[in-house]
């Protein structure tokens, strides 16, 4: 959980850069894909495929994946505390 944090925390970045944004989406795919998650693996993958495109701008991309990821990890985090798992 902790290194999707710190991916989220590179998107938010305020001067987003294309390789980046780039670099962190496939490391998202395949922590994504490690863990069976592949509907949100298919929609990062669709973010990415639109950036390189040229349909989204890195900004929107960027965007995009933080709300997608972000509501992911509020799952799985409500879902750990409910279930005391990790405390």
């Amino acid at each position: 959980m902790s290194v999707m944090n710190e991916d989220l925390e590179q998107l938010m970045n305020a001067r987003p850069e294309r390789t980046t944004t780039l670099q962190v989406i496939h490391r998202m795919k395949g922590g994504l894909s490690s863990i069976g998650h592949f509907s949100l693996e298919q929609q990062i993958k669709a973010e990415e495929t639109e950036l390189k495109l040229g349909n989204n701008s890195v900004e929107e991309t960027n965007l995009n994946t933080i709300k997608l990821i972000s509501h992911s990890v509020n799952l799985v985090e409500e879902w750990l505390e409910i279930n005391d798992v990790g405390n």
